[in-house]
C-alpha cells in the first residue's frame, strides 16, 4: 500500500509527527502482516489484489500461497483497511 508510505513522508515533512507516528505504526502492521510469507508469493498476491489483475504464482522453485494463507492474507489487509484496486 505505497499510499501508506506517502503519508508517513508527508506528514513527516510537513512536521506533522503525530500522524507520521500513526502512518508509521499501520506501516509497521502491513509489514507484520506480509513477513511471514514468501517474498515472491506475496508480491504477486497483493500485486494481484491491489491491481486487480490476476498477477499469477511464482515459479518454481518458489511456492505460491497455500489457499489458507491466501485468505488469511486477504483478511489482514481488509483488517488493515487495504482496499483492492482494478
Amino acid at each position: 500500500a505505497p499510499e501508506r508510505w506517502v503519508a508517513l513522508w508527508n506528514a513527516y515533512q510537513s512536521g506533522d509527527l503525530a500522524a507520521a507516528q500513526a502512518a508509521q505504526e499501520h506501516a509497521s502492521k502491513v509489514a507484520d502482516l506480509v513477513k511471514p510469507y514468501k517474498f515472491h508469493a506475496i508480491a504477486k498476491a497483493v500485486l494481484s489484489y491491489r491491481l486487480g489483475i490476476d498477477c499469477g504464482v511464482p515459479r518454481p522453485p518458489m511456492a505460491a500461497l497455500t489457499a489458507d494463507e491466501q485468505r488469511e492474507l486477504m483478511e489482514g489487509l481488509r483488517k488493515l483497511e487495504i482496499e483492492p484496486g482494478g
